[in-house]
């Protein structure tokens, strides 16, 4: 035989009594278990206020100009230079 058990939700630590009965044809015995219920405490985490993560564009828009420079450079020509 199995048995499970599904603690209640409860405000505060509780004692609970389990009792658990076997029972065949006019023959019965019973045992009483006491077991100690927690309170858990639910967090719930810090809403995101979207704020930070604003240091990379920096990074980004220098990469940019760097990309502009290095094609413009190639596209530029350069004047002959005669020793």
């Amino acid at each position: 035989a199995t048995s499970g058990f599904t603690a209640p939700q409860v405000s505060s630590d509780s004692a609970v009594v389990i009792r658990l009965t076997i029972s065949q044809g006019n023959r019965e015995i019973s045992t009483d278990t006491s077991i100690t219920v927690k309170n858990q405490v639910t967090t719930t985490p810090p809403k995101d206020d979207g704020g930070g993560g604003g240091g990379g564009a920096i990074n980004l828009y220098w990469l940019l100009v760097l990309l502009w420079f290095a094609g413009h450079a190639r596209t530029r020509r350069l004047p002959n230079l005669t020793f």
